[in-house]
């Protein structure tokens, strides 16, 4: 759910808690909001309904969990640990929380110790995916690049097969490798176009209009992430205000 589905959130719990006589607490709905954030409305709304058939108690946010499955998009331990690379030639596509389960883990695997590191991984992981799970953050998948070209082109294809990538997030890493001097290219990225001595005015003269059209493309770019910043901070103030709103109405019922 979205924060703006608060309104028909809130109507549809108290409609669920009303065919058993009962108002629910309006402080309690807004707990049980935060706890069912990760669920669509439409399979919360299913959920109720078949709560509503089979039991004789209002329901909770457990039974709502437990009717809709509650799967997560985490991959389980075994299976993060199986993507981790085993040597710097290695690309992989992983989750942040594989990345920082690694990092702890590969300490322990620099000493020769395998199991452990097997171990302090899966630990790891699954701390780190349950406070996710917790904080309602999305799983995200990144790329960590390997010096083997070939095995990282496998990699990223791959990843796109899985669904992992997108085909527009995967092609700045399949760019075909150049034995050319990379230093052009690094000035275009850091605004800084350094004079190479092969080159000629009219490459030089190309090279710092890309720069100029990169920067500028940047500072549009930067423009309009704040503007859509701002947009939402409008929207969490509105939202707040409905919300409270609701409360109040839920209160003054509670109180007829």
């Amino acid at each position: 759910m979205k924060d703006n589905d608060f309104d028909a959130f809130s109507a549809l719990w108290a409609d669920s808690w009303s065919l058993y006589g009962r108002i629910p607490n309006p402080k309690a709905i807004n707990l049980v909001f935060e706890m069912l954030g990760d669920k669509p409305l439409d399979e919360i709304k299913r959920s109720l309904i078949a709560h509503c058939r089979s039991s004789k108690f209002p329901p909770t946010a457990a039974d709502v969990i437990a009717l809709s499955g509650g799967v997560s998009d985490r991959l389980a331990a075994d299976e993060a640990w199986a993507l981790c690379p085993r040597s710097e030639d290695d690309t992989v596509i992983w989750t942040d929380e594989i990345a920082q389960a690694h990092g702890i883990a590969s300490e322990i695997l620099a000493d020769g110790d395998k199991v452990g590191a097997r171990m302090a991984f899966k630990a790891a992981y699954e701390r780190l995916c349950a406070d996710a799970e917790r904080d309602r953050r999305p799983v995200k998948w990144t790329v960590s690049l390997g010096y083997d070209p070939k095995q990282r082109r496998s990699a990223v294809n791959a990843a796109v097969e899985c669904g992992r990538l997108t085909q527009q997030q995967a092609s700045q890493y399949l760019l075909e490798d150049r034995s050319a001097d990379v230093g052009p290219i690094i000035g275009l990225l850091t605004g800084n176009v350094v004079k190479h001595p092969a080159m000629n005015k009219k490459t030089l003269s190309r090279l710092d209009e890309c720069n100029r059209a990169a920067l500028d493309g940047f500072a549009k770019r930067e423009a309009k992430e704040q503007s859509a910043k701002d947009e939402r901070a409008e929207c969490q103030e509105e939202i707040e205000r409905r919300r409270a709103e609701a409360i109040a109405h839920f209160e003054s019922k509670a109180n007829d």
